[in-house]
C-alpha cells in the first residue's frame, strides 16, 4: 500500500482525533468508499464482535495469522442520505478517504491525529514527530534491521531547522561558566557541633576560644573544631539546571549522530554533575522546596539566575522542539509499541542481539546488556491441568542476571479512562506473564494521561501553548500486590518526557536504568 509523500495543497483538510467518527458528504448512490485505494467495510456490532483478537496478545501487529490488512482500517459505521459515517481506528497522519457516488469520484483528505499524546492537534503531530525521528536513532543504537522500521514507512518528519553542534558547545560553555561562578559564591552558614582532633587537621574552623580553654586543661596540641552546617544550593542552581535541560533538548535534534552523541554524554555529564552536586550536600534542617515551575528571567532577582533563564530561553527560542505537521500516515498502536519497546530495550543497556519478525508479524529478538537479557515478544508456554499447549507472548521480558525478571507489555490505550472490567482484563493479562516468567515487577507501558498544555506568556504578548509540567511522581504508580512480594507497575512513557526519565524510573525500581 503506498501513499504520495504529502497531499495537494490546494486540498481543504479536516482535522480529527483518532478513533473517531468523521463524515464524507457524497450525493445519490454509494458504489465505494476506501483508503488509498483499499476498499472499507462496513462493520455491525456483531461482526465487530466476532473479530475481537485473541486474548494473547492485544494492539497493533498482533492479529493472528490470516486477518488480512484490511480489517486493520476505519470502518464504515453508516450511510445517510448525505454521506457516510466512517470510524476510524489507530491511524493517524494525513489520510485520504476515496467515494465513488452519483457526484463522481471525490477524494476527502483527513487529518488525523493522535490524541492520546495531546489533545491539541499541534501539539500532538509535534510528538508524533519526535517518535517518528527517534525511531532510525533507536533502531541505529539496538542494531534494528530496517524492516523494524516499518511502522514509519509511509510517515516523514516536516524539515525544521536544527541547531548546530559548534552553537551548543558555545552555550554550553557559558553554562558552566555560571555554575562555576554560583558554586564559588560565598555561603552563609552556621556553626554547629564541637569535635576536638588531636592531629591538628580541623576541616572547617578552629574555634580558638574553646581551643585555648582546652590547653589550659591540658589538652594540648588538640583542637577543638566548630563543625559548620552545610551550605544551601547556589540560589541559581534551579535555573542552571533548567538550562542544561534546555541543551539537552537542542543536542537531540542535531542530525547527524556522529555530532548528537558525542554532545549529548557530555550535556548529561555536565548536568548529572550539577544535579549531583546539590544532592550530594548534607541535608538541612529545613526541607528543600521542589521546583515547581520554570524559571524565567522576569520573576529572578539573583543575578546569575537571570543569565541562565536568558540563556534557556535563548536556546529554546532559536531551537524550538519538533512542530508541524508529518507527511503520510502510520498506525499509531504500532508505532508506539515498536518506539516505547525499543525505549525500555535502550534504557536496560541490552543493545547486543538481532531481530527479526515471525509470521504472526510479531517482532521478535533477545538482546543481551550488562547483567540482563531482554527477549522482545518471547514465547511463554504451558500445559497446566489440561491437554491443550496453551501459549502467552508478552511484549517484553528482561531476566537479570542476579535472577531477578521483569515483564513488560505497551498499551497504547487511554488507561484512566477505561471501565473496570477493561482494567480487569489488563491485570489479568499482565498477571499471567507474571506468573508464568516468575517475574516479580510487571510493567505496563503507556503514553500517560492526554497532555492538554496550558497557556503563558508575559501580559499583552501572544500566548504560548505549553505542555503540561513533568511529573514523575504521576509518571511512576507502582502497586504491590498482597504479601507484596511482588508489584504491578503503571508506567508513562511519553515522547515529551524529559531525557533521561525511563532510566530514572528503573533505578527508581531498583533496576540498572541506563541514562542515554
Amino acid at each position: 500500500m503506498s501513499l504520495p509523500a504529502a497531499l495537494s495543497p490546494t486540498l481543504r483538510e479536516t482535522c480529527v482525533a483518532e478513533e473517531r467518527g468523521v463524515f464524507l458528504p457524497t450525493r445519490g448512490h454509494v458504489s465505494f468508499v476506501g483508503l488509498h485505494g483499499q476498499a472499507l467495510e462496513r462493520h455491525s456490532p456483531e461482526k465487530q464482535s466476532s473479530e475481537k483478537q485473541s486474548p494473547e496478545k492485544q494492539g497493533l501487529g498482533r492479529q493472528a495469522a490470516g486477518r488480512s490488512d484490511s480489517q486493520r482500517l476505519p470502518y464504515i459505521e453508516s450511510y445517510t442520505p448525505h454521506g457516510v459515517q466512517v470510524r476510524l481506528t489507530d491511524w493517524v497522519g494525513r489520510l485520504t478517504f476515496t467515494t465513488e457516488s452519483d457526484a463522481g469520484r471525490v477524494q476527502h483528505p483527513v487529518l488525523v491525529y493522535p490524541a492520546k499524546l495531546h489533545e491539541q492537534p499541534e501539539q500532538a503531530f509535534a510528538a508524533l514527530g519526535r517518535m517518528a525521528d527517534a525511531l532510525p536513532e533507536l533502531g541505529q543504537r539496538l542494531n534494528f534491521p530496517q524492516g523494524l522500521l516499518s511502522a514509519t514507512d509511509h510517515l516523514t518528519a516536516p524539515t525544521r531547522s536544527a541547531p548546530a553542534a559548534p552553537q551548543l558547545l558555545d552555550w554550553a560553555g557559558q553554562a558552566w561558566q555560571l555554575w562555576q561562578l554560583a558554586r564559588r559564591r560565598p555561603q552563609l552558614v552556621q556553626g554547629q557541633g564541637r569535635r576536638v582532633l588531636d592531629d591538628g587537621r580541623v576541616p572547617d574552623r578552629v574555634d580558638w576560644e574553646l581551643t585555648f580553654e582546652h590547653w589550659g586543661q591540658g589538652g594540648f596540641p588538640g583542637h577543638v573544631a566548630r563543625d559548620l552546617a552545610p551550605p544551601l544550593p547556589p540560589a541559581a542552581t534551579s535555573a542552571l539546571l533548567d538550562l542544561w535541560d534546555a541543551l539537552i533538548a537542542a543536542a537531540q535534534q542535531l542530525p547527524q549522530p556522529a555530532e548528537r552523541l558525542p554532545l549529548l554524554a557530555r550535556l548529561t555529564w555536565a548536568r548529572a554533575a550539577i544535579a549531583g552536586n546539590r544532592a550530594g550536600e548534607r541535608a538541612s534542617s529545613a526541607p528543600t522546596q521542589r521546583r515547581t515551575t520554570r524559571p524565567t528571567a522576569a520573576r529572578s532577582t539573583d543575578a546569575l539566575t537571570h543569565q541562565a533563564a536568558l540563556l534557556a530561553e535563548q536556546v529554546r527560542h532559536w531551537s524550538p522542539q519538533s512542530t508541524g505537521i508529518p507527511e503520510g500516515y502510520t498506525r499509531m498502536a504500532e508505532l508506539y509499541e515498536i518506539w516505547a519497546l525499543a525505549r525500555l530495550t535502550q534504557a536496560l543497556g541490552a543493545s547486543s542481539g538481532e531481530f527479526e519478525r515471525d509470521a504472526a508479524g510479531l517482532f521478535t529478538g533477545t538482546f543481551r546488556g550488562d547483567g540482563v537479557t531482554v527477549t522482545l515478544n518471547p514465547r511463554l508456554s504451558f500445559r497446566g491441568i489440561g491437554l491443550g499447549l496453551q501459549l502467552l507472548r508478552p511484549d517484553l521480558l528482561a531476566v537479570f542476571d542476579d535472577g531477578r525478571a521483569l515483564v513488560a507489555d505497551v498499551k497504547y490505550r487511554p488507561l484512566d479512562r477505561l471501565n473496570a472490567q477493561q482494567h480487569r482484563e489488563i491485570n489479568d493479562q499482565l498477571l499471567r506473564y507474571m506468573g508464568l516468567s516468575h517475574a516479580a515487577t510487571g510493567l505496563i507501558l503507556w503514553p500517560g494521561r492526554a497532555e492538554t498544555g496550558r497557556l503563558s506568556g508575559a501580559p499583552g504578548a501572544e500566548p504560548i501553548l505549553e505542555a503540561n509540567p513533568y511529573s514523575p511522581q504521576q509518571a511512576l504508580q507502582i502497586n504491590p500486590l498482597p504479601g507484596e512480594r511482588a508489584r504491578m507497575v503503571r508506567v508513562r512513557l511519553h515522547p515529551n518526557d524529559p531525557h533521561g526519565a525511563l532510566p530514572l524510573q528503573l533505578r527508581t525500581l531498583g533496576f540498572p536504568g541506563v541514562f542515554a
